[in-house]
Formats: C-alpha cells, structure tokens, sequence
C-alpha cells in the first residue's frame, strides 16, 4: 500500500512539473524564459486607417529592431506578432486571436480611439496586458480596466488646447473673443476631443455657436460646410480621421467659407497626405496634438542622440521622408515599454508589467517627443502633452505653446481659405 501511495505522489508531482512548464511557456508569450518576448501589434493595415496604421507600426518595428540590436530584453530578442484591426468588430477578434490561439500575453497598439477600447478590452479579460501607443479617448482610461496603460495625452485635453490656441493666438488678432463652431466625427475620439474643446471655449470666453457631429464614415461634407458658413464662425475647431478630414476642408473651400482660423485636432491634419490631397489649401491651418519636432532644447541630451538615430532609420525605409507624429509616438511608447517596463518588470507577467509600468517616473524631455512618464491611478501618462502646428509651406511647423515653438503663427486670418 506504501509503494503505492508513494508511486501516486511521484506520478502527481511529475504530472504537476509538465504542467508547471506549459504555465511558463504560456506566461511569457508562447515561449520559455529564453526564447523571444512575443509582443502583440494591433495597427490597422487594411481600410480606411490604413495609412495612419502602418505609420504606427512601422514606428513601432524600428524601436524593436534597435533594442534587438542591442541585444534584446535581458537577453531575449522581441518579436512583435502583428494583427489588423481594422474595424472594432475586428480589433475584438484579432485581439482574441493574439491573446488565446498565439499566447501573446503583452499586447500594444492601435492608433484610433474605437479600434483601442475594443482591442484592449478583450486582450485584458483573455489575461494580457495593453499598452496603448496613440490612442487618446478619455474612455480608455476612464473604464478602469486592469493591466492598461495609455502613453499618449487624453483626446480632451487635445481639444481644450484648440480652444486654447484661438483664445492666444486669433484673439488677439481679431480684438475680441472669437466666435467658434466645434465639428467631429461621431467616433469615441471625435465625440471627447470635441467637448474638451467646447468646455474650454468656454471658459476661454469664446462663443460657441455649435457643436456638430457627422458620420465617421460619411463621404460628402457639402451639408457640413453649408452649416457651418451658415452660422458664420470666425474658428472651426475639427476632430476628423482621414477622408472626413480632407472631404471638410474641400467642402469649405467649395462654400468660399470665410474665417480667421481653422483647429484641426490630430488625425491626418498633421500628415503628408493631408498637403497631399489638398495642395496649397492647407497653408496656415492650425493642428494640435503632440508633435515629432519639438525643439531639441525641449529634450535631454542622450534622448536628443536617440531621435536622430531614429530619424535616420525611419529616412531610410521610407524614401528620404521625416517621420510625423504617428510613427514617432508609436517609437516612443515603444521604446518605453521595452527600456523602462520590460526590462525592470520581474517577469513579463501582466501583473509584473503593470507594477513595472506604475513605477516608471520619467522627467519632461526623456522621450523623444519631449515627454516625461509617469501614470496616474487609471493608467494614463500626465507627463504626455499637447503642441499646437501650423502648416507653413510643405510641413506643419510648432507654433504654440511658445516654449516648444520653432516658429511664428503667419496668415491669420485666413479668410478666405486658399484654393487647393
């Protein structure tokens, strides 16, 4: 009876080392300790975000290739696992697919606002933490989801530095309070950068003469812009993605609408394709989020090395071109989960991760967009921030505030919009 007591516990304990072993191997991504850190990018590559997506993930991918030139995480190399999600149904399913069918268990991403609340609510129930690179709903945070971390600014205070910039700037010029009509797109991103710009107009002593909401997905602005020149603003604060975006300001252009300035707010207002589709109609339109040419005073020194190296790396895999934003904040958020989570975590457990993530406390101008790090309860960065642009000839240069700007506010007003 002994012997067979004793040989149930050795068969148990055998039983217990394989599954001890499987545990392993499924809390470090699908591998064991040794093998690579298997990291989730959920970017859309395909639809209509797919610029703006593979902008990010092509960010993302050269902070990985340099820390693997560097030998990796504690030795181990990363691999990021890509998905597309390119619809919230999608970023559901691809998040699902990552976390269960692959055993990624650190999943980053995604760009827009909807795709990320979808994607990282079902990446943390699968049990995987989120890192969001540039996704900027209020939402996010505000849910109170477990083992989430977003690195860029909340999509209010994006809106609330639109009003901002018409109270300093166009204000003045005008010689008295402007009155301003708010517009967005009916996306979670659209929605609260827009009331974080009402709310902030405010009480910036603005008159707000609207706030009007149209289809993401809409594919004619003429009942828009017939609106807005209806109600006369002398501003248009904008929350757009791509082709609402450039639809808008063709709109505009068509109605012969007359104002002193128009506040894009992120999306593709800051990019090349939006010069692209619209010619010479984007010169002295304003944009706010954060931006990839910060001043090199704004950065510490060792950090202002690693854009240039950056920089370099991104000219030469995409045609000699500067990076914006969007890759150079992918980059970042990148390059801070690897140096400063990853790397000081005890495992690369969720819940290790996350007490790594809470401890980071990085000072203004350690990140290349001059950030500093440091999250708050709900998991958002306070030491991410806010620039306002302005296009002046063939790229949108920093105009506020004036401790980042590397140039002067020109062609206010601009009534009436140049011809594209």
């Amino acid at each position: 009876m002994k012997r067979m007591v004793t040989g149930r516990r050795m068969a148990a304990a055998s039983m217990a080392g394989v599954m001890s072993l499987a545990v392993a191997a499924c809390g470090s991504g699908g591998s064991d300790s040794s093998g690579p850190i298997r990291i989730g990018a959920l970017f859309p590559t395909t639809g209509t975000l797919a610029t703006l997506g593979k902008a990010s993930l092509d960010g993302a991918q050269i902070a990985v290739d340099m820390i693997n030139g560097q030998g990796g995480v504690k030795g181990r190399k990363v691999q990021l696992v890509n998905g597309d999600p390119s619809s919230a149904a999608t970023a559901v399913s691809e998040a699902t697919r990552l976390t269960v069918k692959e055993h990624v268990k650190i999943v980053e991403g995604t760009y827009a606002s909807d795709l990320a609340l979808a994607a990282s609510a079902a990446a943390v129930r699968n049990g995987a933490f989120y890192w969001e690179t540039d996704a900027i709903s209020d939402q996010l945070t505000s849910r109170g989801l477990k083992n989430f971390f977003q690195f860029p600014y909340a999509a209010s205070s994006n809106g609330a530095n639109g009003a901002d910039m018409v109270k300093n700037m166009i204000n003045p010029v005008l010689g008295h309070p402007a009155k301003v009509v708010v517009v967005h797109n009916d996306s979670s991103y659209g929605a609260l950068v827009a009331k974080g710009a009402e709310d902030q107009a405010r009480k910036d002593g603005l008159t707000v003469l609207g706030n009007y909401s149209y289809p993401t997905d809409t594919n004619d602005q003429s009942s828009l812009a017939l609106r807005i020149k209806q109600a006369a603003p002398e501003a248009v604060i904008a929350a757009s993605y791509q082709n609402d975006a450039v639809l808008l300001l063709k709109a505009l252009n068509q109605q012969n609408v007359k104002l002193a300035a128009f506040m894009g707010t992120g999306g593709i207002y800051g990019l090349p394709a939006f010069k692209s589709a619209l010619g010479s109609g984007t010169e002295g339109l304003f944009d706010t989020e954060g931006s990839a040419s910060v001043p090199d005073s704004a950065l510490n020194p060792d950090v202002q090395k690693l854009r240039a190296t950056f920089v370099d790396k991104w000219k030469q895999s995409h045609g000699g071109a500067a990076p914006t934003f969007l890759p150079t904040i992918a980059f970042d958020a990148t390059w801070v989960l690897l140096q400063d989570v990853l790397a000081k975590a005890k495992s690369d457990s969720p819940k290790d991760l996350s007490a790594a993530a809470k401890s980071v406390d990085l000072a203004p101008g350690s990140t290349i967009l001059g950030y500093g790090v440091k999250f708050n309860a709900k998991g958002l960065n306070e030491r991410a921030f806010v620039v306002g642009m302005q296009w002046q000839g063939d790229s949108p240069v920093v105009v506020y505030p004036q401790k980042y700007a590397s140039a002067k506010p020109v062609k206010i007003p601009l009534s009436p919009l140049s011809k594209g």
